[in-house]
């Protein structure tokens, strides 16, 4: 410890091996950095095209520009940062005075340039994890509003088809979706399906016998006459009770109560499990036929596709925060180490003797002045002023006094 007080704290003697040691190892860090940026370069063009195809469902709630964007500059902060490192490492290497004064006052324009780099990846890592959640409503949303036009767009056909498919799943919150969700043309629906459209008339007729059980959804009940099929009405109210299952996280019990009376349960067919023990049931799904129990045989996918796609995009998303938050992490013990490295120069540099042991700091002392060495015999004109400060590879001084030809010549033009 100092003799007199530090001109910093928290104050450390760093001699010229530490010194050496530490940048050797701040340049080979640095390199590995250069390597993460262009890592998460290539992870930005990967997102990108991900988060796209998911624009049919998420629309304009979800900036799908935003992740690959935000990798992208986070790609280029860390390779100018690294970079920059690197060059601050080499620089602080040279054993020459003049070396080390432009590595002292290059240390700043790099310090300044970590600090922000470290300063946008926490930014950036924390909008991720919220545009997670963001993510997740908008994505419910728009895939029960995509399933209702499964029929009569093509694209959003394709795209509910290969989702269901590529995930194992079926429907937004579960296959019970597709239930109440009129995706069936509606003349083919009555061709095809008379007794089922009589009975949606009799269920809907009945709703004032649900009214006591189910108060606030007699209108819910009441739209899924045969009459409502497809219409503006019916499918606000299905979307409304959708979205309370999503947000509430509890299945509304008139919505649910008609998942398990309405006539007509079909799934399509890429919500057939090829795993399934038993063949694949698209229709009345929930009605038991012989040797069949929907809850132990199930043939379809049971597992809403909002889950699915969410729990994909949360992994994927965990991933790249993790990355942001290390390099991160890394970049501030490199910003530690090389501070102490630039004061402990800076120091040596004031005293005189550039190649000695001096004491380095992280935040300076406001008026604060005191013993740059550790001890009196350190300091210029103590008694190990006179002792040799490096050796040459056969043995011979180098240098004693604290200075070099070179140094000496240096000073004279300085002057």
């Amino acid at each position: 410890m100092p003799s007199g007080g530090s001109r910093g704290c928290p104050p450390v003697l760093v001699s010229e091996r530490s010194r050496q040691c530490t940048t050797f190892v701040l340049i080979l860090i640095s390199l590995l950095l250069c390597q993460m940026g262009l890592a998460l370069l290539g992870l930005s063009f990967y997102v990108r095209p991900y988060l796209q195809q998911h624009h049919i469902v998420t629309g304009q709630s979800v900036d799908s520009d935003l992740f690959p964007y935000g990798l992208i500059a986070a790609s280029v902060a860390t390779l100018v940062s690294s970079c920059m490192s690197v060059m601050s490492g080499v620089s602080a290497r040279q054993r020459r005075r003049s070396g080390r004064r432009v590595a002292v006052k290059f240390g700043y324009a790099y310090l300044l340039i970590e600090f922000i780099t470290v300063i946008y990846l926490l930014s950036l890592g924390i909008v991720f994890l919220l545009q997670v959640d963001v993510f997740e409503e908008a994505y419910q949303r728009g895939f029960t509003r995509v399933m209702w036009e499964y029929m009569q767009v093509q694209v959003k056909k394709e795209y509910v088809d290969r989702v269901q498919q590529d995930f194992a799943c079926c429907g937004s919150q579960g296959y019970s979706d597709w239930f109440v969700v009129d995706w069936y043309p509606r003349q083919l629906y009555q061709q095809r399906y008379k007794v089922a459209a009589n009975q949606r008339n009799q269920m809907a007729k009945k709703v004032f016998l649900a009214k006591d059980k189910y108060p606030n959804s007699s209108a819910l009940i009441e739209s899924f006459s045969i009459g409502a099929y497809g219409t503006e009405a019916h499918y606000l109210q299905v979307v409304m009770a959708m979205d309370y299952e999503f947000k509430s996280g509890e299945f509304l019990a008139a919505l649910l109560h008609v998942k398990s009376e309405v006539a007509f349960a079909e799934v399509p067919h890429s919500c057939c499990n090829p795993t399934a023990a038993t063949w694949c049931h698209q229709m009345y799904a929930t009605f038991p036929w012989y040797n069949y129990e929907p809850a132990k045989r199930l043939g379809v996918h049971h597992v809403g596709c909002t889950y699915k796609v969410k729990a994909f995009l949360s992994s994927t998303v965990a991933m790249l925060v993790a990355v942001l938050f290390c390099t991160m992490g890394v970049k501030c013990i490199l910003m530690l180490l090389y501070r102490y490295v630039q004061t402990s120069m800076a120091n040596a540099l004031e005293a005189g003797r550039h190649l000695s042991p001096a004491l380095g700091y992280l935040m300076p002392l406001p008026g604060a002045g005191g013993d740059t060495y550790a001890d009196e015999d350190s300091a210029p004109g103590g008694d190990s002023e006179q002792q040799p400060l490096l050796s040459s590879d056969d043995g011979s001084e180098t240098e004693t006094a604290g200075t070099t030809d070179d140094d000496e010549t240096e000073e004279t033009e300085d002057q």
